[in-house]
């Protein structure tokens, strides 16, 4: 079987593959800060309680 090369799919799956990368990328950069944010201005306590209490 031939290993397929990124310039070898259809336009539309390298879209996707990029546009996930960097949807990723910055999820993943910004959720962190995100937590310390909520547990400052919300408390520790409040900010790591799950949604359903």
């Amino acid at each position: 079987m031939k290993a397929m090369k990124f310039t070898d799919l259809h336009p539309n799956i390298k879209i996707r593959i990029v546009t996930d990368f960097f949807t990723d990328l910055t999820q993943k950069t910004i959720l962190p800060f995100m937590a310390i944010y909520l547990s400052l201005q919300i408390g520790a306590e409040w900010a790591g309680l799950p949604a359903d209490r």
